[in-house]
């Protein structure tokens, strides 16, 4: 048996995934999201989170990050995140676009973890009017280096930022990976992240990704969104 891990969307879907796909496709249902089985997804997130939060589902990792960033920062703010997370190095330009603007400062640290060093020096630079000062903060779990950040370093990381009033997003694309290797779901509400990006595509499934919303005022337009 040959492995190919050139990626991780080299692989097909889960057999779990694709039956579940067949049993849905049977019948008839209601359109745009308001279907029982999509209720019943939303659902078991919200259980395997602990919180109460809005859920929706989108069909790309790329579209699920570049949404969630639009509602975190104005066109004239920016996303602090690793310079090496997939918003500033795989999604072509998606979260300035559909933020009509919004930039990306990317910041280091080893295995794709931002170092907090580099975040705390970030923080300190003054606001002037001839750039885009930073309004949130864009974490992935896990990284693009396969690198799991544990409560504790995610705490450190997300304290400083929500004290300034900054939004937290985390992409979690790889987040099955995360929970594989002893991380905790419940963490993420508890952290004060905003807006989570639940990955399916990477974990088996087909082109699904889910939007979970723990700032529920952040829903009022997504769906015009």
């Amino acid at each position: 048996m040959r492995y190919d891990f050139g990626s991780d969307n080299t692989a097909g879907m889960a057999p779990s995934a694709v039956e579940g796909l067949v049993r849905a496709n049977a019948g008839y249902a209601r359109s745009y999201g308001s279907d029982e089985v999509t209720a019943r997804a939303a659902d078991q997130i919200r259980q395997r989170l602990d919180a109460d939060a809005e859920i929706r589902f989108v069909f790309s990792g790329t579209a699920a990050n570049a949404i969630a960033l639009s509602m975190l920062a104005f066109p004239f703010e920016a996303v602090l995140a690793h310079n090496a997370a997939h918003v500033c190095t795989d999604e072509t330009g998606a979260p300035g676009f559909f933020g009509q603007g919004v930039g990306l400062i990317g910041l280091p640290g080893f295995s794709g973890r931002i170092d907090p060093l580099a975040l705390k020096a970030q923080l300190a630079e003054p606001e002037v009017g001839h750039r885009q000062p930073p309004a949130a903060l864009s974490l992935t779990q896990a990284t693009e280096y396969g690198a799991v950040y544990t409560e504790e370093e995610l705490r450190h990381l997300i304290e400083p930022v929500k004290a300034r009033g900054y939004g937290v997003h985390m992409d979690g694309a790889r987040l099955a990976n995360a929970v594989a290797a002893g991380f905790d779901l419940k963490d993420i509400p508890r952290l004060g992240v905003d807006v989570l990006v639940f990955g399916g595509a990477k974990a088996g499934a087909n082109c699904v990704e889910a939007l979970v919303l723990f700032d529920k005022s952040l829903a009022r337009r997504l769906d015009n969104r």
